[in-house]
């Protein structure tokens, strides 16, 4: 009975260590690096930072890999997917091409834009282009001069012009250096910071004022009461104001 033990035990054990072993052979390591940088990375369904991300440790097998530029909370990120194969132990380094965006903007509007022989789509436009950016877009419109814009020169990703009209009447003269996106992103951050501070404002106030009615309802007193009433009426005017600049920041997202 006592050898039977003895070999069960040697035989519990030697599985678990044949387990661990396994579980040791058949874990990866996988570096992922992104053009551009900084784009969130997921694996499957986990968030592993943002890249370039090193020495990442899972399990072999296949996985999914996900690319978010230039934030998964952008609300025009531009999102990459591909699949990615580890064999037990392999150490491996991943290279993604999540592309970049230019928005382009023509006065007049409804210009036909043109990249490397090939129709990215009318103007207003939002495209993504594989980097790095090189060569030179082609703004053309009926009635109006072609224009050429070198890609090289773009900052900020947005691209706005004035075509030449071939009648004499001119929409303006040619590239325009980007002077206003500072102020346009500007008036966007301002939006969007009143907007989180007033509604902030306003949960606090009438947190204040649930606290007032509180108090007058166990003693009755009209100073409690009157403070209840002003508190109230300043949380309203908060979250009016928080309101208001969320309808400002959402006309200068739609904008863009």
């Amino acid at each position: 009975m006592t050898r039977k033990i003895v070999i069960a035990t040697l035989l519990f054990c030697s599985s678990l260590f044949g387990q661990s072993n396994s579980t040791a052979d058949s874990s990866c390591t996988v570096t992922i690096l992104t053009q551009p940088q900084g784009a969130d990375l997921y694996i499957d369904s986990v968030y592993v930072g943002k890249a370039p991300t090193k020495e990442i440790r899972i399990a072999a097998g296949s996985h999914n890999v996900r690319a978010f530029y230039p934030s998964v909370f952008a609300w025009n990120a531009v999102v990459t997917q591909e699949p990615l194969a580890l064999a037990k132990g392999e150490h491996t380094e991943k290279r993604m091409n999540v592309g970049e965006v230019v928005t382009v903007q023509s006065e007049p509007p409804d210009g036909l834009v043109r990249y490397e022989g090939r129709t990215l789509g009318s103007t207003p436009l939002y495209a993504r282009l594989s980097p790095p950016l090189a060569g030179e877009l082609m703004i053309e419109r009926e009635g109006f001069d072609s224009l050429r814009v070198p890609l090289a020169g773009i900052r900020n990703g947005l691209i706005r012009v004035r075509l030449h009209s071939r009648n004499g009447v001119e929409a303006g003269d040619g590239l325009v250096v980007n002077e206003n996106l500072a102020t346009d992103q500007w008036l966007t951050y301002a939006s969007g910071t009143t907007m989180i501070v007033s509604g902030v404002a306003s949960a606090y106030l009438k947190d204040r004022a649930n606290r007032h009615f509180d108090a007058y309802s166990l003693t009755n007193s009209p100073a409690d009461l009157s403070r209840t009433h002003t508190l109230d009426r300043q949380a309203a005017a908060t979250l009016i104001i928080s309101e208001i600049s969320f309808a400002v920041l959402t006309y200068l997202l739609l904008a863009e």
